[in-house]
């Protein structure tokens, strides 16, 4: 198995133990029926046992949506001001993807070369094997926040509701994702990470946290 094989079946394994923990711990859903982001944080800085932050803020490029940073004793995370509600839920847990997956190679603080690189990958989950680290990690936090925001159980059932007519932003308001997510989730994405779910095994996970 390739580095690049072995970082995405971590990555996805990351995400089943946080989902994991984000039903055993936690109220789960949000009232309206979203996954519920602060859970999913919660989650995160007890795995990783640092403090997350966030702030809003204005952005000097409008190609960066979000961006994270590491300290040693703290994650802050940056989201641009007035961005539509369901893009900002899903840039916050792509930048709490960083905080838990990235390996000190993969930091990048030129967010916007990174974005120049993303837009190159036509199949992402092909060209990625000689994508910069940095790239790579961006595009794997996509990948991470799409399965933590928008869970592999309910598309099944959204992709019938979409062949039937229903529209995307529909589907996107009862899921809480943007519907730019649900097309891509529903598409190519599917049935590439249903393969991965399938290589790994239904290993026991620990039922408690570590406080902080």
């Amino acid at each position: 198995m390739s580095n690049l094989a072995l970082k995405i079946v971590k990555c996805f394994a990351l995400v089943r133990q946080i989902n994991h923990f984000y039903w055993i711990h936690t109220e789960s859903d949000e009232n309206n029926g979203h996954v519920s982001i602060e859970n999913i944080e919660t989650v995160i800085e007890r795995i990783i046992r640092l403090p997350i932050s966030k702030f809003t803020v204005n952005k000097e490029t409008r190609h960066t949506l979000g961006s994270f940073h590491r300290f040693e004793d703290r994650i802050e995370i940056y989201v641009r001001k007035e961005l539509d509600p369901l893009v900002e839920r899903f840039v916050v847990v792509k930048e709490l993807c960083h905080a838990i997956m990235d390996e000190s190679e993969e930091y990048s603080t030129d967010a916007v070369q990174t974005i120049r690189e993303l837009k190159k990958l036509k199949m992402p989950y092909i060209n990625l094997e000689g994508a910069p680290l940095a790239t790579r990690s961006e595009k794997l936090a996509e990948v991470m926040a799409v399965e933590l925001i928008y869970p592999v159980e309910y598309r099944a059932a959204d992709l019938s509701a979409r062949t039937n007519g229903e529209p995307l932003a529909s589907i996107a308001a009862r899921r809480g994702v943007p519907p730019f997510i649900v097309e891509y989730a529903l598409g190519e994405h599917m049935e590439f990470c249903e393969a991965i779910w399938k290589l790994l095994p239904d290993a026991q996970l620990p039922n408690h946290l570590e406080p902080l």
